[in-house]
């Protein structure tokens, strides 16, 4: 159950992303709520040339990966949910090296969908030995 939650609270994540990415491309001036300043700032970010992995939006990615994971959950095909989950944490931690490295900011956002990604690995391990 809570590897559902977390699945759902991520795709919320995701989801918001989406919609502060169409909103940016409406309006570059767009200001989200969680740019605070230069050095907090998801809009940052979304307008950087990292938002965009293997052409699709990183925000679009998420939304696939936590619909992925959900359904998997509700398979209960544990072993490729943690295959998966693993996956999204590697790959959450070059988005983080970028993150702080490159783009130089601390984005809110962000941060929530690692931190997200991270838990999701420890619960899907946990259910994985079971």
């Amino acid at each position: 159950m809570i590897i559902l939650f977390f699945t759902i609270l991520g795709f919320a994540v995701a989801l918001y992303g989406v919609f502060m990415e169409q909103q940016i491309k409406k309006n570059s001036d767009h200001k989200p709520i969680c740019d605070i300043s230069d050095r907090i700032s998801c809009s940052k970010v979304l307008k950087s040339s990292y938002a965009n992995m293997f052409g699709v939006s990183n925000a679009i990615i998420g939304l696939i990966y936590y619909a992925s994971l959900f359904v998997l959950q509700l398979l209960s095909w544990y072993t490729f949910l943690l295959i998966l989950a693993i996956l999204g944490a590697l790959f959450s931690l070059y988005l983080a090296f970028i993150l702080y490295t490159r783009i130089k900011t601390f984005c809110i956002l962000c941060t929530s969908a690692y931190i997200i990604n991270f838990i999701l690995v420890y619960f899907a391990y946990i259910q994985y030995l079971g």
